[in-house]
């Protein structure tokens, strides 16, 4: 063997020997099962999710929300006001179902680019979302989504061990987000009025007639117009879908710049109170029961269920006494079919009672043709009372009525509670429809 073909085979060797090197560095480093891999971001999460008792997120900056259950709900205890347990649940399960699909890097010094470092530092990313409840802490910090594809880097908070996970997970870092934002759903047709003030104007809307189901400015100025067809029905609407922005506790102050009642026809009466505060629109609430429109309400209600009841059972009635008719039409016809060549009739049909009711035999054989609607009906000459499919204002009126009152007593104390001690940050888009003086509701003068 030559030296030159010495020299080429060290070489070979040497570069195998490289090649052998690195594969064994690569195998130590990389996971021993695909398990290890493909295992629960968070294991254990979705057994443990319904004996959580406390959610709490951090930033570098510090707590930003403490989620916490209660006998009935969960409560944000930053504004001492409910949860919203709809996107609380959809973070957890959103958690409790990802995946591990990569192992990244355990050098902390390399966490800033998963965003996963330590929140001791002060310009750190993440966010540390601690579960507690049901068994010990479980603390993970929630990095960058990768940007290719989905996914999203965590690291337990106690581990080196960095993870690229298969969800895109979004920890919601604004404290207010986490907020039960629905305030108030009162729909436009159960508004009787409103009441405007501000300053030494005054605004009164009125439902125009309940076929419409549009509202008009009472007190419009003479000689004047409204601004358009539409701007009472946006304030008698305000109630309707209204969600905060934010909540605090309220001391009576600052003064209201804008004052409005709101009237339901059932009763129920809504007092707020409107204000600007560093370019913002805050309201206090109040509710109360107009005891005499509910009562008023209600019989109304009650008369109309009846009527509606009355008038059902009058067209079944007379659908029942047609069929009836129509039943010893055939009868008659199929007698008289019945008579032989000889001229001797058939056995002849019952005749019907001279002031033209219905045999009963013959009604009940009917209702068993005639499907339901005849079944409810029993068209004899003795009364049976109410039927026990009558709604409830026909059979029972003094159990509806207090079913009724009851139902707008639990909604009220609901109100109160919501509001009672509470300032609400009402969103732009809404306030500016109730943020107007008597000029802004009327055209320009001509």
């Amino acid at each position: 063997m030559t030296p030159r073909s010495n020299k080429l085979l060290a070489l070979s060797f040497g570069a195998l020997a490289i090649c052998v090197a690195a594969l064994l560095v690569a195998n130590r480093r990389a996971p021993q099962s695909a398990a290890e891999v493909t295992g629960p971001a968070v294991p254990g999460l979705i057994e443990r999710m319904p004996k959580l008792e406390e959610v709490v997120i951090c930033t570098a900056s510090g707590t930003v929300a403490t989620l916490k259950r209660g006998a009935e709900r969960w409560t944000l205890e930053e504004r001492a006001y409910p949860a919203d347990e709809a996107a609380l649940r959809k973070f957890l399960l959103t958690l409790a179902r990802a995946r591990q699909i990569e192992q990244k890097t355990d050098n902390p010094e390399l966490y800033s680019r998963l965003g996963v470092e330590s929140l001791d530092q002060a310009d750190a990313r993440g966010a540390l979302v601690e579960l507690r409840g049901a068994g010990d802490p479980i603390r993970l910090i929630v990095g960058d989504n990768t940007t290719r594809g989905e996914g999203t880097y965590v690291r337990g908070a106690d581990d080196p061990q960095s993870w690229l996970i298969d969800s895109n997970v979004a920890v919601e870092t604004q404290t207010a987000n986490w907020l039960d934002r629905a305030l108030t759903d009162i729909k436009m047709p159960r508004v009787a009025s409103v009441h405007v003030t501000t300053g030494k104007d005054v605004v009164e809307i009125k439902a125009d007639d309940e076929a419409s189901g549009d509202f008009k400015l009472v007190n419009l100025p003479k000689g004047r117009e409204v601004a358009s067809d539409y701007i009472a029905d946006s304030v008698a609407g305000w109630l309707q879908d209204l969600r905060m922005e934010d909540v605090a506790a309220d001391e009576g102050t600052p003064q209201a710049t804008w004052t409005l009642q709101f009237r339901s026809v059932d009763g129920l009466v809504i007092d707020v109170g409107v204000w600007k505060q560093d370019d913002k629109s805050w309201a206090r609430f109040s509710a109360s029961l107009d005891e005499a429109a509910m009562s008023a309400a209600i019989a109304e209600e009650q008369a109309k269920a009846s009527m509606a009841w009355e008038s059902q059972q009058a067209r079944l009635n007379a659908e029942a006494m047609s069929a009836a008719e129509a039943a010893d039409g055939t009868a008659e016809g199929s007698a008289a079919e019945a008579t032989n060549a000889d001229g001797v009739p058939g056995e002849e049909v019952a005749p019907q009672d001279t002031d033209g009711a219905t045999d009963s035999a013959s009604v009940a054989a009917l209702a068993s043709d005639t499907g339901s609607d005849a079944d409810a009906v029993v068209a004899t000459s003795e009364p049976t009372g109410v039927a026990a499919d009558a709604p409830l204002a026909v059979r029972d009126p003094v159990a509806d009525r207090a079913e009724r009152e009851q139902a707008i007593r639990d909604e009220l104390a609901q109100l109160v509670g919501r509001f009672e001690g509470r300032r609400f940050q009402i969103p732009t888009h809404k306030s500016a429809n109730v943020e107007r003086k008597l000029e802004d509701y009327l055209k320009p003068r001509g």
